[in-house]
């Protein structure tokens, strides 16, 4: 595996090689690819469509506004939307929380 480190800049790429190169996308889903066969994971599964679906969640379960999303990933359309998954403690306090307030 290839090193890789944090930038110390304040302007610029956020992450790159050790020897300047940029890390890309397709080399992050590189690596983690690499990284899951490795550790004997379904490496198979690992796509860039994951982080699309990490970001739009994470940013989803922070709370931030559905616009914000949306300029994050530059996506010009609702299309963000399918990728936010919702945990599933979430959806089960949600059908607690109606169950209860239906029965008032």
């Amino acid at each position: 595996m290839h090193g890789y480190f944090l930038a110390a800049r304040p302007c610029g790429p956020l992450f790159s090689f050790q020897s300047g190169r940029l890390l890309t996308r397709s080399a992050v889903v590189h690596l983690l690819t690499d990284a899951s066969r490795h550790a004997v994971l379904t490496y198979k599964s690992v796509k860039g469509h994951s982080f699309y679906i990490g970001a739009a969640s994470t940013a989803a379960a922070a709370g931030l506004p559905d616009w914000l999303i949306k300029i994050l990933r530059q996506w010009s359309l609702d299309c963000y939307q399918l990728y936010i998954c919702t945990p599933r403690n979430v959806l089960l306090s949600s059908a607690l929380r109606m169950a209860v307030d239906s029965s008032a």
